[in-house]
């Protein structure tokens, strides 16, 4: 949400310049909220360490739900007459940089990720980005951090992913036009997009 308004503008301009753009609430968020469960997943996200088996539950249910949504969403797009599926990119924001690493391990189409705030070692090991990050590779991945995300888990996933990939440090609590430039850069690059 503290990104909306950038992340708008900036999917505005990308759509003008060739790019077909999809965004999707991803599960407890926007439209598909639940005061219950989406309350007890960001008390999950906040807290790093060991969790209670149901946690734990939750947590791999939401991933996978992710994932398949994601998915989803890529079949409908691709399907598009209009849509060269050859040329697919994925940008994933906050907790969409999190489901978009297991998202994009099982997805070949994809040929360029963006991962904004995005970390690894934060939830059990089946669903962890950090288990999944290295199949990314040859791809090229970029990871955009601003001051709002934990340094910690954001070094251990950009360490643990392969070539090529870049990192860029924000000294900012929000995205700045320059990234959303340097990701549309990154991502138009690979795809043939100017």
């Amino acid at each position: 949400a503290r990104d909306a308004e950038p992340l708008a503008a900036a999917r505005g301009r990308w759509a003008r310049r060739g790019a077909a753009v999809a965004a999707i609430d991803l599960p407890l968020q926007g439209e598909r909220s639940s005061a219950k469960l989406s309350e007890r997943m960001r008390r999950l996200l906040a807290r790093p360490g060991p969790r209670a088996p149901a946690d734990q539950e939750l947590w791999i249910s939401f991933v996978r739900q992710g994932v398949r949504d994601l998915t989803r969403a890529l079949e409908a797009l691709a399907r598009g007459p209009e849509i060269d599926a050859s040329r697919l990119a994925f940008a994933g924001f906050g907790l969409g940089a999190l489901l978009g690493v297991p998202f994009c391990a099982e997805e070949p189409r994809i040929r360029a990720i963006a991962l904004v705030d995005g970390g690894g070692g934060l939830g059990p090991v089946a669903v962890d980005p950090l288990a999944h990050v290295g199949r990314l590779a040859p791809r090229p991945l970029l990871f955009v951090h601003t001051t709002t995300a934990d340094r910690k888990p954001a070094e251990a996933l950009h360490e643990a992913a392969h070539d090529p990939k870049r990192i860029l440090w924000l000294d900012t609590p929000t995205l700045p036009d320059k990234a959303l430039t340097t990701i549309w850069t990154h991502l138009a690059s690979a795809t043939g997009l100017k």
